[in-house]
């Protein structure tokens, strides 16, 4: 077997092999970026109505999903900082919608998008009335559901202590 045979042999195994291991390292960097875009998608959707679980678990996870990206990080801990606040006055509130902001243009530049998106865009929510009254009613029907609830619970307590019969 000649140098080039043993070349051509050699490349026939290093070659797929490479290739594989190419492949595999653009999948997983493909899927980081996907859970990175999906946090921070969820994260834009929450300033609408607020924290849910969703939020929670996109929140938990940016330790996680950013470990590369320290100022991320930074801005989340300082988010997190500004949402410790026992009693918060106004004043807290406006500083910790400003440390969200903060993150979420932090983690928009981490996603590629550089200074084109401005913390003001980011700030801008459309919120459709119709979208506000709906929610309101979903909220309304929850307590008044919670509040049956609680009312039939006490009658059953209250006819269960009259049926008792005495020993």
């Amino acid at each position: 077997m000649g140098l080039s045979e043993g070349l051509n042999l050699l490349a026939l195994v290093i070659v797929p092999l490479v290739a594989v291991a190419v492949g595999q390292y653009l999948q997983t960097r493909s899927k980081k970026k996907d859970e990175q875009y999906k946090i921070f998608k969820e994260l834009l959707r929450s300033r609408v109505f607020g924290i849910n679980a969703e939020s929670v678990e996109a929140y938990n996870m940016i330790h996680i999903v950013f470990s590369s990206h320290e100022e991320v990080r930074n801005c989340w801990d300082a988010y997190y900082d500004s949402l410790c606040v026992e009693n918060p006055s106004e004043g807290d509130l406006s500083y910790c919608e400003q440390k969200q902001l903060v993150l979420l243009k932090e983690m928009a530049k981490s996603l590629g998008y550089g200074d084109e998106l401005s913390q003001a865009a980011l700030a801008t929510k459309y919120l459709p009335k119709g979208m506000v009254q709906d929610h309101m009613a979903d909220k309304r029907q929850k307590e008044n559901y919670a509040n049956t609830l609680e009312a039939i619970s006490k009658l059953i307590a209250n006819n269960a202590k009259h049926n008792e019969s005495p020993k």
